[in-house]
């Protein structure tokens, strides 16, 4: 069950991708738009490198068990959530070119 699981959450968190990557050009344009993606593969990246630290860290405080890593691992996505729902929503207009 819990394989199925992990398939289920890892093909959720990742069907996103496609739309996500078309986001920064959507709203910004030239070297904006660069900077906008070079932001956001920076912070990915980030995530990259302190993630694995997080899940030592907690893996080694807890004795080894791994359900605290996955506590700690949706711990940080509901954090993400509650940080987008706090964020205010402001709609804009696309103009066609």
């Amino acid at each position: 069950p819990s394989l199925v699981v992990l398939t289920l959450v890892a093909s959720g968190t990742l069907s996103f991708v496609a739309t996500f990557w078309s986001l920064p050009t959507a709203f910004l344009s030239g070297t904006a738009a660069a900077a906008g993606i070079a932001f956001v593969n920076s912070v990915g990246n980030l995530g990259g490198h302190f993630g694995p630290d997080l899940i030592g860290r907690v893996r080694t405080l807890s004795g080894g068990a791994n359900e605290a890593a996955f506590w700690a691992l949706a711990a940080v996505a509901l954090l993400g959530a509650v940080i987008t729902l706090a964020l205010p929503r402001t709609q804009k207009t696309l103009q066609s070119t």
